[in-house]
């Protein structure tokens, strides 16, 4: 409450590192700033320890309709997928409208209403 230290150090860390995701360079930078100004701040033993921390990093990413037409067509992978084989792959193309129909017979490719 004496002075705005605390604030200037939240508004650094929020404004200039921003995001600090697990397995980010942001992260990296933000874990030297707070050593660094640790120490600045006349703290001792001030230590970094290692800590390994599961991430995923989103990878390239396409898909090209083959037929009737050959076309790119845009896609997102969802965090924590796995990895397509290095070959690719080829699949008949489900469309679904929602999350929740993917949860329904026609939404994981099964009977006669599928949609191709």
């Amino acid at each position: 409450m004496a002075n705005d230290g605390a604030f200037r150090k939240l508004s650094y860390l929020s404004d200039r590192i921003g995001a600090r995701l697990s397995g980010s360079a942001a992260l990296d930078q933000a874990v030297t700033w707070a050593k660094d100004t640790l120490i600045a701040d006349g703290h001792e033993h001030v230590a970094l320890e290692p800590v390994r921390v599961p991430h995923w990093v989103r990878g390239a990413q396409s898909a090209t309709l083959l037929t009737p037409i050959a076309r790119e067509i845009p896609i997102s992978t969802l965090g924590g997928s796995v990895a397509t084989p290095p070959g690719g792959l080829t699949a008949e193309l489900l469309v679904v409208s929602s999350f929740d129909e993917l949860s329904t017979p026609r939404g994981r490719g099964e009977g006669e209403n599928r949609a191709l």
